[in-house]
């Protein structure tokens, strides 16, 4: 179960580093992202001001509580309360017809839809399943650079969800997604 869990480990730690530079990398992503936080219920005035930059801090967090020894933890946790957030508003905002573009991790971004729901939920899920195992430690057997390597590679391909939900779909039925 180590190598699992270190295998999650290592995916989140890939996918929240890219949600961090992605929208670091651009200043348009930064708004792009406000502006979709603007459109989420039960935000005050103030709070929007530092919705964006709060957001961006909290997934550092989650590298930093992840890659640190003793706080894998904390970091799993945070992670799940980060995605579940995210599957709720993306959730939210897909219902209400909302036209935001998906800028998760740079890019130009897809019209946000059920598969970035997917996406979030599944990531929640592994979070969520990483903290249950109470496992933090690093594994030490042979198959550990294996799920670390497996890891990371499910990161990338998390990253790049759009693209590969493209090739995917019909060409007729992309863009309703």
């Amino acid at each position: 179960m180590d190598e699992v869990t270190f295998a999650i480990r290592i995916l989140l730690v890939v996918v929240f580093t890219s949600a961090v530079l992605g929208k670091l990398g651009s200043r348009s992503a930064v708004a792009d992202l406000g502006r979709l936080l603007d459109e989420l219920p039960a935000q005050p005035g103030r709070i929007r001001t530092w919705s964006a930059p709060g957001l961006i801090a909290a997934e550092s967090a989650v590298v930093g509580l992840l890659l640190l020894p003793g706080t894998a933890r904390a970091g799993y946790a945070v992670a799940a309360v980060l995605l579940v957030a995210f599957t709720a508003g993306v959730s939210w905002l897909v219902r209400r017809g909302s036209t935001a573009s998906c800028r998760c991790f740079g890019g130009s971004g897809q019209r946000l839809g059920r598969r970035h729901v997917v996406r979030n939920g599944l990531l929640a899920a592994l979070a969520i399943g990483a903290l249950a195992t109470g496992t933090t430690a690093l594994p030490a057997s042979p198959a550990a650079l294996l799920a670390g390597a497996a890891g990371a590679l499910l990161g990338l391909l998390t990253t790049r969800w759009d693209d590969l939900a493209a090739l995917a779909t019909p060409a007729s039925g992309r863009g309703r997604a």
